[in-house]
């Protein structure tokens, strides 16, 4: 693992704690479309610096990160607990459509 790969991975967590906190002050407005998706921002800056950590390379495609993150879910945490991860994870992703189409109530 070279120390740019290291470098990346640690600006995702770096901008993963800033969504974070997007996120809580989007709550705390009640913007829960914005709130929503700065939590999708999270999730998915943490899958992206795991799947860059594993792969030694970026995911160029949703796809591959969605697919790696259930992977990893359920071969870290087992079958049951890794599935309710999943399922988690994919109800954080309908987060992140609602901001574009704002189809949650």
């Amino acid at each position: 693992m070279t120390i740019e790969i290291i470098k990346k991975a640690n600006e995702y967590r770096e901008r993963a704690s800033r969504y974070l906190k997007n996120f809580e002050w989007e709550m705390e407005k009640r913007d829960r479309e914005k709130a929503g998706e700065a939590l999708w921002g999270v999730v998915s800056c943490l899958v992206n610096a795991l799947y860059l950590l594993e792969e030694g390379k970026p995911s160029s495609r949703h796809g591959d990160s969605c697919k790696f993150a259930q992977e990893f879910l359920i071969s870290s945490e087992g079958e049951r607990d890794g599935k309710e991860l999943v399922n988690a994870y994919r109800k954080v992703e309908k987060f992140h459509a609602n901001f574009y189409h704002a189809f949650l109530d």
